[in-house]
């Protein structure tokens, strides 16, 4: 029940209140290593943190989360979540949470715009929940995306006359990457290679990766830009795979690498609120299957440079595009 009420406040302060949430060190032994944090000034950051019964080296972890947040100032706030059976003194800057039926316990003097928040927060439960609701299905475009190429699967294992593997004839037919067609006009294969796939495991790992990845960039930048994103990278991809690449050429994982690219273009734009370690899972992930790319024969490498060059740019478009409208 503990973790059940953090986790709503946290997703709850991020919806109503915009903070941003991060991932703290186990060394300062919370009750979660998430947080919010919201911007106060320029070099001011506040964070709201879930403690546990007993001290904490407050100094320390302030100190921590400047150097996280790169800002020379932390407003700190403590959300304690307890049954109400130990209750002390506590801190001006500390809130104290009964998890059995959420009512105030304490706050301190320094922690009432927090408390606020949260009795506001309180007040929009069902706004909450019901945004919380509609997020479980905010993928359908990813969702949708992945049929496609399942159903171009399908069709493509009853042509090649097995699931496991597909013959390039019936790959070319289908709308491969094939230069010396595109050449005479076929510009559509820079679209419909996208949806065809070489073998059972191959659609198998980008349809994973696609349903790992695309969700996230989905509820980060919307439908209608997560569409605008996956297509204009996975046909850069292709142009890149043309211009380079004499090989037949198919699969999803262009368009996945601008994904990648995207997310890339968010962990750095968001490092301080979010935190460092989301932007080196992700940049990790990228020179891991470039590397991969690299050192496996079968591979489109050029493909895979295209969708995360266009990942990236169409991003930066979208963010410019976003800020103008936005002044």
């Amino acid at each position: 029940m503990k973790d059940d009420l953090i986790r709503n406040i946290v997703e709850g302060m991020n919806k109503v209140f915009n903070y941003g949430i991060i991932e703290i060190s186990d060394d300062y032994n919370l009750m979660s290593n998430w947080a919010l944090v919201r911007n106060i000034e320029i070099d001011s950051k506040k964070v709201i943190v879930f403690i546990n019964e007993g001290c904490i080296d407050c100094a320390n972890l302030v100190e921590y989360l400047k150097d996280v947040l790169n800002v020379s100032h932390i407003e700190l706030n403590k959300i304690l979540v307890s049954d109400g059976t130990q209750l002390q003194t506590y801190d001006n800057d500390t809130i104290v949470l009964n998890y059995t039926d959420n009512n105030i316990l304490y706050y301190g003097a320094n922690s009432e715009q927090t408390l606020q928040e949260l009795l506001n927060l309180s007040r929009n439960s069902r706004y909450v929940n019901k945004e919380t609701e509609r997020d479980t299905f905010k993928s359908w475009v990813t969702y949708s995306i992945i049929a496609l190429n399942v159903a171009a699967y399908i069709v493509t294992s009853f042509l090649s006359g097995s699931i496991f593997y597909s013959h390039q004839d019936v790959l070319i037919k289908l709308g491969a990457k094939y230069n010396e067609l595109i050449a005479e006009g076929q510009y559509y294969r820079l679209i419909s290679c996208m949806f065809l796939h070489g073998g059972l495991l191959h659609i198998a790992l980008n349809m994973y990766a696609l349903y790992s990845i695309g969700p996230l960039v989905e509820r980060l930048y919307g439908r209608a830009k997560y569409i605008i994103i996956y297509f204009a990278s996975g046909i850069l991809s292709s142009l890149f795979s043309y211009i380079f690449s004499d090989s037949v050429s198919v699969g999803a994982s262009g368009a996945i690498f601008g994904l990648l690219g995207t997310t890339l273009v968010f962990a750095v734009k968001a490092r301080k609120n979010i935190g460092r370690d989301f932007l080196r899972n992700i940049a990790s992930v990228i020179i891991i299957n470039l590397i991969i790319g690299f050192t496996m024969s079968n591979i489109d490498n050029f493909a895979h440079l295209g969708g995360l060059v266009g990942g990236i740019l169409i991003t930066l478009i979208l963010d410019s595009i976003n800020k103008k409208d936005e002044a």
